[in-house]
């Protein structure tokens, strides 16, 4: 969630440095993601309104604008926005400014017509993303004020919170929260609604069916004006990532970031019938959304209807027939809280995750649809001078009255190894909303405030009264420990001594999603029906629990294809399939080395040796490869522990090994050791010519066979040649238990060697 620092300063009456808020955010437990700060806009940025808007004689996407600038002078401007418009209010860049992205803006002339600066887009100023449109300010901003001293731009927190804790996802929660922490009591905006006759009742009936809502309310504000937004208003709603539209769709947004209550506006005009109805939709029920998508529905999609049919897909988006437009005159608000499970299926299914949808699966306080919209009638009331009608149309089910829970602070001491004193410990709870009343000599009983449902038991509470002490009022203790003898999981004691030689090897650890789409079917071994699928997937590629490792893995390597151009990655991870038990699944080990132009197996199989077959004692000859170009089973003697391919995506090659870790563990041997020689050896060097599907290990095996003087075989270089064929050069080593060797003896031993290898078609080289 994005929090402008300034619109939670706005809940105090002192100014508080950016470091407090930090610093009790950590404290409180919501986790900073990042800190963004302002960019610095030039004052040759100005405020500008646009006269005119006339289409580019020579280009049919771009318009040519007079835009007043202050000076007294109308400046003609091209500007290539879609949205850009006469009587708009903007920030215009001028000749000679700096923008913070670096672009300086010039006199120029564009396509025949003179141009002298631009209008600005939001990103180009630094105030956020959005590049789809101009930059429209509030219209009360005069021509010629520098941007730059409407303090535009604030700093900006990303932070991420506790999914138990629903009252952060508010602003005033986390005012609420830091008050209790700085001991400063924030200020809240008060709802004074104005009423008049008629009531929201004459206008306006509601039919809830049974489990469709726990709570609908509608409130009724007649002769509103869908005009632009204040300044205030639309700056802070585009800090959040909001992209401010009219005044009665940004008044229920910024009441949702400031309550955390998601509220719709319906143009009241289009509703047809006189009653709302909240009901489950009917089977093949249709709807066009908001974003012009007609939809499918089904009887788990609750919806809100009219007489003439579904007007909102409850929770998750509103209808375009009743949405409100810039010829609304009377608005009907929403405010509710709809169940949960309900919901997320099908935000799920129809794959609109919208800002509302994210606040109703996340939970609402049970105070606050009420509360929200109220505010929002408040708001319309404000800017829009807008007839707010007499209470409410409400249906509330199920209530939940204040919990009450009993607090024993001896107890509470010791679980946390503190000494809070009962006046200490009721000053901190006071602090944060909740009630106390002494029973006896060291028990409390809390009352737990509506906003504040996380707190259940005891502990819950314990936790509250360390987080505002500091978890430095905790003394240090040296911890209860016993010492036992430890049985190592002979797979977990195989995936760490494969993870550090592979390391070792210069391979980088990744850790992959434990699921993958329909796209990286082609990668995986398994058919698409042999596959376990995802019930409620987030999305279509993130359908199947993974079957093998490798198509996450080429995935990644191709994602950061551009930033490095040889990769060596591996991962340890489970695998699952359909046939398998429910709970059970499979480790593997499994890496891949990349190549910009060219490559092979062979660059994997080496490292298969290398840094899996060396730590667990495998001989190299014991390595048998199955039949094939681009697929090939791996065998540590007639036991299969995996596969390795060739894959080329695009422009990248990549070589990939996949194994099975328990069948690993049973090839492993126990290490041999031998004396070292008594007598010298002597070294040779061998270039054989070979046909291309004959791999390095057949040949270092037919080496071995042919000669018992050899006691080692290295390989140190391939390369391939014309026709076919492949050239691989390896280092000998040669030496004798009994003697030293003379020439003769080697050449013997060459000849032998030379005879193994010309039965496999190959060529010694020269």
């Amino acid at each position: 969630m994005i929090i402008p620092i300034g619109w939670l300063q706005s809940f105090f009456p002192k100014k508080l440095k950016l470091s407090s808020f930090t610093d009790r955010f950590i404290q409180a437990g919501i986790e900073i993601e990042a800190c963004t700060i302002p960019a610095v806009i030039p004052d040759e940025v100005v405020i500008g309104k646009v006269v005119s808007q006339d289409k580019h004689p020579n280009a049919d996407r771009l318009s040519v604008c007079s835009v007043q600038c202050g000076d007294g002078v109308d400046r003609t401007i091209v500007c290539g926005a879609p949205n850009v418009a006469a009587g708009q209010t903007v920030a215009v860049a001028l000749p000679g400014a700096v923008l913070p992205g670096g672009m300086t803006i010039k006199q120029t002339e564009i396509r025949g017509v003179k141009s002298e600066g631009m209008i600005c887009a939001e990103d180009e100023l630094g105030l956020g993303q959005d590049h789809a449109g101009i930059l429209v300010l509030d219209s009360t901003y005069k021509p010629g004020v520098k941007v730059n001293t409407l303090q535009l731009g604030e700093t900006l927190l990303d932070v991420k919170t506790p999914p138990n804790r629903i009252d952060w996802l508010s602003f005033v929660g986390i005012a609420r929260e830091l008050g209790a922490m700085s001991g400063t009591k924030p200020i809240f905006p008060k709802s004074v609604l104005r009423e008049s006759n008629p009531s929201t009742k004459s206008y306006i009936r509601t039919r809830i069916q049974k489990g469709a809502a726990l709570q609908y309310h509608l409130r009724m504000a007649r002769n509103v004006r869908a005009n632009v937004s204040p300044g205030w208003m639309a700056a802070r709603l585009r800090a959040t990532g909001i992209t401010p539209s009219n005044l009665l769709v940004d008044a229920t947004n910024y009441v949702m970031r400031e309550l955390g209550q998601p509220l719709h506006a319906f143009d009241a005009d289009m509703i047809r019938g006189k009653i709302i109805t909240v009901r489950f939709a009917k089977p093949k029920e249709i709807i066009e959304t908001l974003d012009g998508e007609t939809r499918m529905l089904t009887p788990q999609d609750i919806v809100i209807a009219d007489a003439k049919g579904p007007i909102a897909i409850a929770g998750v988006m509103g209808g375009k027939r009743t949405s409100v437009t810039k010829q609304t005159k009377n608005v009907l608000i929403e405010s509710a809280i709809f169940p949960r499970v309900q919901l997320r299926k099908t935000s799920r299914r129809l794959g609109l995750l919208s800002d509302a949808s994210s606040y109703f699966e996340r939970g609402i306080i049970q105070d606050a649809p009420l509360q929200a919209i109220d505010r929002v009638a408040c708001l319309y009331q404000e800017l829009s001078n807008a007839k707010i009608a007499k209470g409410t149309v409400s249906f509330a089910g199920e209530i939940k009255k204040p919990t009450a829970i009993s607090f024993s602070l001896a107890r509470v001491n010791a679980l946390l190894g503190t000494s809070f004193s009962l006046n200490e410990a009721k000053e901190i709870l006071k602090r944060y909303g909740i009630g106390t009343r002494t029973t006896g000599r060291s028990t409390l009983v809390c009352t737990i405030p509506a906003y504040r449902p996380d707190l259940l038991v005891e502990a819950d509470l314990a936790e509250e009264l360390v987080r505002m002490k500091g978890f430095s009022a905790i003394k240090k203790t040296l911890p209860h420990m016993e010492v036992r003898v430890s049985v190592v999981d002979p797979s977990l004691r195989c995936m760490n001594m494969l993870r550090d030689s592979l390391v070792r090897s210069g391979y980088t650890e990744v850790y992959l999603p434990a699921y993958y789409g329909e796209r990286d079917l082609q990668h995986a071994t398994l058919p698409p029906n042999e596959h376990r699928e995802i019930e409620n997937p987030l999305d279509s590629q993130q359908k199947f629990l993974r079957s093998d490792l490798l198509p996450g893995l080429l995935e990644a390597m191709y994602k950061n294809r551009k930033s490095y151009r040889d990769m060596k990655l591996f991962e340890v991870g489970q695998v699952f399939w359909k046939n398998m038990k429910p709970g059970m699944h499979e480790w593997r080990i499994a890496f891949a080395v990349s190549f910009q132009a060219g490559g092979s197996y062979q660059e994997a199989l080496q490292d298969f040796i290398d840094a899996v077959c060396s730590p667990l004692h495998i001989h190299a000859t014991d390595v048998v490869l199955g039949k094939g170009r681009l697929n090939r089973d791996i065998r540590i003697h007639v036991t299969p522990v995996g596969h390795i391919v060739v894959k080329q995506i695009k422009n990248i090659s990549i070589a990939a090994v996949e194994c099975a870790i328990s069948e690993l563990i049973i090839c492993e041997r126990k290490p041999e050791y031998s004396p070292l020689p008594k007598f010298p050896g002597v070294k040779r060097d061998l270039a054989i010519s070979v046909p291309s599907d004959l791999d390095r290990f057949t040949l270092e095996r037919q080496i071995r066979r042919a000669s018992s003087l050899v006691r080692d075989v290295a390989l140190f270089d391939v390369r391939p040649l014309e026709e076919n064929r492949i050239s691989f050069a390896f280092h000998l080593d040669f030496s004798a238990d009994d003697r030293t060797l003379a020439d003769k003896d080697i050449a013997m031993e060459m000849l032998s060697i030379e005879r193994a290898i010309n039965e496999k078609g190959g060529k010694i080289r020269t």
